[in-house]
């Protein structure tokens, strides 16, 4: 066997020193590599420590962008104030470690506000070379979006117009007149008969053969100043004399006469059918009695008959103060000796006239220019459908899911600053059923009427008003503004419930041809309910919701907010089973302002959602105020929403959006759909249209919207501006136009409004 060995054969020194030299250079190439990723980490680690501030900072850029927008438009200086506060909330003062915070109103969108957050940003590694910060900086933008106002922009708030009457004459009732002046002084003292004192100062007379006149009773500034020429009004005579004193002994009476060409003629006592003696007997216990008609209209006396009371036709000059004067006498007989003395402590005069339909005249006999619709509400108990669908718990046969009276319906009064005595009037507050859809679909009177009259399930209506301030300027956060007045405050407090368990119709304005509503409800027309306490009484008058409403003491405008509900605060099923429509009107003014022409009167308008009652004429447009868009929502989109449109009978009807210009109104391009939300309401899901300019809500009959919401889109351009057109009040008021077919009679429609820009409230935007 052979065996082989091996043998190590010597290397040369030169390539152990090769080998050497290749290891000494893989340790530096590590070493090298090692030092290189180090330091790279080292620049991630800066560079994601940055990025990680970077965002903490554009954080607290937005949050206090976002905390101060809520203040714009009106506050700039308190969205500042919040602004920085968010910041130091996120790490970020001004002049604390370096940071610079700034917050400013966007200069051509006042509802933005524009803000920026600069801090510097410790290194952990680069300031091994010489960098121990880096400057980190971002911006912000945010804008807040309020509620659109609606409806109105002016000092009133859902006045359609005329009150319409079967007859075409429309009643009204002066307020009381006391006189101001006497002719000779026949009596003792007579000029303490000018007013009532809380302690009497009497006028006395023993010679009942004496006759003391008295003038200046200021009557025909009650008469509207578009009246003022012949024919354009009758004096019914229905003027009544109240007397207020006592006698003696029981058994002395009053009595007047009228002169209507400054006392060379008078109405002569004892004349008169209606009231033979044209006295009143006093007591002796002092009391107000009245000397002539107990009802200024009553329903025996055609309309216009001006000879039937005082036996004399009356003209508009001969009611002047030059001309009317009223003759008391004292009068004896039975029960009344000679020498008894009868005590006067006031004389009064209530004038009642009519006139043709007009225009509802203001508190103060203003004249309201006609804006289209009354405002409205629909009893709790009410079915949806029939166009209301936040009121009403009813859908169809079950419950309405959309019933919500903790958030609807809200009308604004806007008092602008430095006011202390601004006021709030509601016309017609209470429900007073004048006519039904189904005998006369125009409507008398404001239109309120039972949706089934006659039948006994016509329930009592309920209507609450309160007041409200947005004191702390959060329009959409209504739980913090305190209550103000309404009747739905203290049971001690006079107007409370006062518009509660009403069941009632206004015989004048009721045509006859559908039966009363059943359970022999009150006739509610003017002149029956002579007591303020009783809420009937305010049936077509201007009802005093607040007086002494003060405005902010810094430059803009405070909002006070009138709620209108049917379901009772306290009480949520005290109306459950009314289906009724109570329609109403809100005006604000100041007194000795001449309103809405004067500077710092208030503004009324709805928040956001309002209702609608719209008598329509067949063949016919009718426009009405939608929105007031300002010039900051160029490039936006309005948004409109119509629930239940186009319930017009058998009149086709037409919808248009109309857009304000510098040179007047031009149709708005839209979009629409519509979703079905009432049982039983249309068909109209499928309904939609894209870049249209109308849109038909009844087509011969045919409700194409009946019980849905019509979604209307406006895109508003880049370069939309708020003008004001010719002849309008103030800029950017959007309006609708309500244009119905042919037919035989009238339509009206009771439609809910809601206007918005899309998107959130308040929300971040690219600064």
């Amino acid at each position: 066997m052979k065996i082989r060995t091996h043998r190590r054969t010597a290397r040369p020194a030169g390539s152990r020193l090769a080998r050497a030299r290749q290891r000494g250079q893989g340790l530096v190439m590590f070493v090298g590599a090692i030092v290189f990723f180090v330091g790279f980490l080292a620049i991630v680690v800066d560079v994601t420590w940055y990025w990680m501030n970077t965002l903490k900072v554009q954080r607290a850029a937005d949050a206090a962008a976002l905390a101060g927008a809520v203040k714009l438009p009106d506050f700039p200086s308190q969205a500042q104030t919040l602004a920085y506060q968010e910041a130091t909330k996120n790490g970020y003062t001004t002049g604390v470690n370096g940071a610079v915070v700034t917050a400013a109103q966007n200069p051509s969108r006042d509802i933005q506000l524009d803000t920026s957050v600069t801090a510097p940003v410790n290194t952990f590694f680069m300031h091994l070379f010489g960098i121990n910060s880096v400057t980190a900086s971002r911006r912000a933008a945010a804008e807040y979006v309020l509620p659109v106002p609606m409806g109105s922009p002016l000092n009133y708030f859902g006045v359609y117009g005329a009150l319409r009457t079967p007859n075409g004459w429309t009643q009204d009732q002066t307020d009381e007149k006391f006189p101001a002046n006497i002719g000779t002084a026949l009596w003792t003292n007579p000029a303490n008969a000018y007013a009532e004192e809380t302690i009497p100062q009497y006028t006395t007379v023993t010679n009942f053969t004496s006759q003391q006149v008295y003038g200046g009773f200021i009557l025909q500034p009650d008469v509207p100043s578009d009246l003022h020429v012949t024919g354009s009004y009758i004096i019914d005579g229905a003027i009544q004399v109240y007397v207020r004193g006592r006698a003696s002994v029981t058994g002395c009476s009053i009595g007047a006469d009228l002169s209507w060409d400054g006392g060379t003629s008078w109405t002569t006592s004892g004349t008169t059918p209606a009231n033979p003696t044209k006295k009143a007997t006093l007591t002796t216990t002092d009391s107000e009695v009245l000397i002539g008609p107990a009802n200024p209209i009553p329903a025996t006396v055609a309309a216009g008959n001006q000879t039937y009371f005082w036996g004399h036709s009356w003209t508009y000059t001969q009611t002047s103060d030059a001309n009317f004067k009223v003759r008391l006498q004292a009068q004896g007989g039975t029960g009344c000796p000679t020498g008894s003395t009868v005590f006067v402590d006031s004389v009064k005069v209530v004038f009642t006239f009519e006139y043709p339909d007009r225009n509802v005249a203001g508190p103060n006999k203003e004249v309201l220019g006609p804006q289209g619709s009354w405002a409205g509400i629909l009893g709790q108990g009410s079915d949806m459908a029939n166009g209301d669908p936040y009121a009403t718990q009813v859908n169809g046969s079950g419950s309405n899911t959309s019933y919500n009276v903790t958030t609807y319906y809200d009308y604004a009064v806007e008092v602008q600053p430095g006011t202390t005595d601004a006021y709030v009037r509601i016309f017609d507050p209470v429900f007073c059923a004048t006519a039904g859809p189904s005998n006369n679909p125009f409507g008398y009177g404001m239109g309120d009427h039972y949706y089934n009259p006659g039948s006994s399930s016509a329930n009592t209506v309920n209507t609450y008003y309160d007041l409200y301030v947005d004191s702390h300027y959060t329009p959409y956060d209504l739980t913090d503004d305190p209550w103000v007045a309404g009747n739905s405050g203290s049971p001690a407090d006079p107007k409370y419930h006062l518009f509660t368990g009403v069941k009632a119709y206004d015989s004048s304005m009721w045509d006859g041809s559908n039966s009363v509503p059943a359970g022999s409800p009150s006739d509610c027309k003017k002149g029956n309910f002579t007591n303020p306490a009783q809420g009937l009484y305010w049936h077509n008058k201007w009802w005093p919701l607040a007086d002494n409403l003060a405005g902010p003491s810094g430059s803009q405008p405070l909002v006070y907010r009138v709620r209108v509900r049917s379901t009772d605060p306290a009480n949520s099923s005290l109306g459950a089973s009314t289906n009724a429509l109570n329609n109403f009107s809100i005006f604000a003014s100041i007194p000795g302002k001449n309103c809405p022409g004067d500077a710092g009167c208030p503004r009324v308008y709805g928040l956001g959602t309002m209702v609608a009652f719209s008598p329509l004429p067949q063949n016919q447009a009718t426009t009405m105020y939608l929105s007031q868009i300002s010039t900051a929502y160029a490039g936006k989109t309005m948004q409109v929403k119509l629930y239940d449109p186009g319930d017009t009978g058998t009149l086709s009807a037409t919808l248009r959006f109309l857009r304000p210009t510098a040179s007047g109104y031009q149709a708005a391009t839209f979009s629409y759909t519509a979703k079905r939300a009432a049982s039983g309401g249309s068909s109209c899901d499928s309904r939609a249209g894209t870049n249209v300019t109308s849109v038909q809500t009844n087509n011969g009959g045919t409700s194409y919207y009946n019980g849905c919401w019509l979604t209307i889109n406006i895109p508003l351009a880049s370069t939309y501006t708020a003008a004001t057109p010719p002849g309008e009040p103030g800029p950017g008021w959007w309006k609708i136009e309500y244009t119905m077919g042919t037919g035989s009679t009238a339509a009206s429609d009771l439609t809910t409004w809601q206007t918005r820009m899309v998107g959130n409230p308040v929300h971040l935007v690219v600064p």
